[in-house]
């Protein structure tokens, strides 16, 4: 029986356009957030105060913990210092330009993310799947991605697991730790109301994924079914993250901008409320640290 949550508690209340990409940092006791339809990039501590600008000037989708501060990836691959002084590493590959949106690090400090190619007609081009290592060429893992979301690493690093959202799909790969790689590549789990955007991992290898048009977060079993949904009051939640004093809060996104799309479901609502605002809520379950890009 798949277990049912309703979810009230505002983190914090904000109003953003396409919130996303979020973070704990448990150094400082603080979640980092973007705006990805805008340019901002932001941090509220652990008690949902003290709300902070980290980044106002470059689009970001992501960001991930680096030795020195920051990588910034959207509209490009920037590295952040902590007094915000940016460094531009990557904008093109091969003449293209090169968008991202979600992305992870493993333990040996490279980045892997995903490319999209969406404009007011829609998709216009596929996107890539790059590993990103500092003092290395950027690597296409994979192609073809109509709309590249969620990615997540087992806690054996032996599966990666990235959203395309455009398919209702979640994929899974088997991943090589050592080289970086991936192979047998497969669906983990396809969506008939929903479609899949940020997920994580958590300690036990249960993958949480935010159901964007759905209003939920679910959690699935690492054979693809479904074990628990968390609902919310946002009809686009955008992602997750696992944070706290004890690794066990859930925090989760939420966009006010509706995404007028070919994958909005039957009978959806337009007038409901869309988003925009962060939610935490309390899972019993143990989330894992966000490892550091080495850059």
């Amino acid at each position: 029986m798949v277990e049912q949550h309703n979810c009230e508690k505002v983190f914090v209340d904000t109003a953003l356009c396409c919130g996303e990409g979020p973070l704990w940092e448990k150094e400082s006791k603080r979640v980092i957030f973007v705006d990805s339809d805008r340019t901002f990039v932001y941090s509220a501590t652990s008690d949902g105060k003290n709300l902070e600008i980290l980044s106002d000037d470059v689009q970001v989708s992501s960001v991930a913990f680096a030795e020195s501060g920051y990588v910034l990836l959207g509209d490009g691959m920037w590295l952040m210092d902590k007094t915000g002084k940016k460094t531009k590493l990557l904008d093109t590959w091969q003449g293209e330009r090169l968008f991202f949106n979600d992305s992870v690090v493993d333990p040996k400090g490279r980045i892997y993310a995903g490319t999209y190619y969406w404009g007011p007609e829609g998709m216009e081009k596929t996107g890539k799947l790059f590993r990103l290592e500092k003092g290395c060429d950027p690597v296409v893992l994979d192609e073809g991605i109509k709309l590249s979301n969620g990615l997540g690493f087992s806690p054996a690093y032996d599966r990666l697991y990235y959203s395309d959202s455009a398919k209702n799909s979640i994929i899974c790969y088997d991943f090589d730790l050592e080289s970086g790689t991936i192979q047998n590549k497969r669906e983990f789990f396809h969506s008939e109301i929903g479609i899949p955007d940020g997920l994580t991992c958590d300690s036990e290898g249960y993958v949480w994924c935010a159901m964007w048009y759905e209003s939920s977060v679910y959690r699935i079993v690492p054979d693809g079914t479904v074990d628990r949904i968390y609902r919310f009051p946002a009809k686009q939640v955008s992602s997750v993250t696992f944070g706290g004093a004890e690794m066990n809060t859930l925090y989760v996104t939420s966009a006010a901008a509706l995404f007028e799309s070919p994958m909005l479901p039957k009978d959806f609502d337009k007038a409901a409320y869309m988003g925009g605002k962060l939610f935490a809520v309390q899972t019993g379950v143990k989330g894992r640290m966000e490892h550091t890009a080495a850059f």
